[in-house]
């Protein structure tokens, strides 16, 4: 299996949106939201996100919605459910939010205020040293404040393309079926866009393989982006090694959290390009770099898993199959517990190629250790998953 995979609320109606002129949002709603938020609930710090606003589809006030979707951790998923506004009531880290055609919310947590559109998901999460923002599908709308001070990270994405941002007033866009995202920013604040490495692997030699790079972008006041829109770089295997070691070197004595996020994100390049080269030890150690970040930043986080999943695999083919099977165990109910919600085929397919891909680490696992039963039903299952996988059709 491939493991190359890759101060002032009313201001808001200056932003340069990215939809088009008949899907532009009214200034005045979301200045009435956020109104809502700095006049009525002021100088609150909250514990988890909070749902601190409510309003139809037409931008009037209201105090219910119904939710097409509501998930929180530990309790089952609620279909067509009808919230009533309480600004006191929190959600759990890990929530997962999608308003209906007529309903439209705002979430705030530690000064961090997301407005949710109608026909948009949104994932939210709270780590030991900030927070993230998902949405597969729809429009967002954030305003931040000094994120150092009070998070040290926020970031928003929609699963494949992320932006790290503080004290500013964004947009990102999802489309269903898509990784793209389209990002706007006001406020002379730098957004970092970080769109996905693309590692395409043609071959065993040296010469064959080769990585795609996407530089990371900065959105200036009014700034507009689109993932892809900048070319790709291309280099060779060894190219690539010696480009990801010189980045992570420049990035190592920088204590900012976004060139932490983003160190992370550089040491899974690397070790998959070690582990792809079959410089398993070097693999294990970018791997393991890797993970150890995302644990104490973002545990719990599908950065997380990738890096844990990278490094069962990495551990198997070095011939260390005890580690690699333990590690690998504890992966696969986590991806099968996220097979119970999928909400647009690009989340099916990962989750299904993620499936297929622990199971292939445990039936090279069994087949290491000559039990050939287990071998072969592990492998069924990945073929199984991976099958299941590519009947999503997500455009990349």
């Amino acid at each position: 299996m491939n493991i190359c995979i890759l101060k002032s609320s009313f201001n808001l109606g200056l932003m340069r949106t990215i939809t088009s002129n008949k899907n532009k949002q009214n200034p005045f709603v979301v200045a009435a939201i956020f109104f809502l938020l700095f006049a009525v609930i002021p100088q609150i710090t909250f514990a988890q996100y909070r749902i601190t606003g409510m309003e139809d589809a037409k931008g009037a006030g209201v105090t219910s919605v119904i939710l097409a979707k509501l998930k929180e951790p530990g309790k089952p998923e609620l279909n067509d459910v009808r919230v009533q506004f309480n600004p006191n009531l929190s959600y759990a880290s890990g929530t997962v939010f999608i308003t209906s055609a007529d309903a439209r919310i705002a979430l705030a947590y530690k000064g961090q205020l997301i407005v949710v559109e109608p026909n948009s998901s949104v994932e939210v999460k709270v780590f030991p040293k900030g927070s993230s923002v998902k949405s597969w599908f729809g429009k967002l709308t954030a305003k931040l404040k000094a994120v150092k001070a009070s998070l040290g990270f926020f970031k928003v994405g929609n699963g494949f393309v992320w932006a790290h941002a503080e004290g500013t007033v964004f947009s990102i866009e999802s489309s269903p079926n898509s990784k793209s995202a389209k990002f706007s920013t006001q406020d002379n604040s730098i957004i970092n866009i970080l769109d996905p490495y693309d590692c395409n692997v043609f071959g065993r030699s040296e010469d064959a393989r080769n990585l795609t790079l996407y530089k990371a972008q900065q959105l200036n006041s009014n700034g507009q982006y689109s993932s892809g829109d900048l070319p790709p770089v291309d280099y060779s295997y060894e190219d690539a090694i010696n480009y990801m070691l010189k980045r992570i070197n420049n990035k190592l004595d920088s204590g900012s959290y976004e060139v932490i996020e983003e160190l992370a994100d550089d040491y899974i390049v690397l070790a998959e390009l070690y582990i792809d080269g079959e410089n398993y030890s070097k693999g294990i150690e970018k791997a393991t770099s890797a993970r150890e970040i995302y644990e104490e930043w973002e545990p719990d986080s599908q950065d997380y898993y990738y890096a844990s999943l990278l490094l069962a695999d990495a551990l198997v083919e070095s011939g260390d199959l005890e580690a690699g099977k333990r590690l690998a165990s504890k992966l696969l109910p986590v991806f099968l517990d996220e097979l119970n919600y999928v909400y647009d085929d690009c989340h099916g397919q990962d989750v299904n190629d993620d499936l297929g891909w622990v199971y292939d680490v445990l039936g090279r696992y069994y087949d290491k250790t000559d039990q050939i039963e287990k071998s072969e039903f592990h492998d069924e299952k990945a073929d199984y998953y991976d099958e299941q996988g590519d009947k999503y059709e997500c455009l990349d």
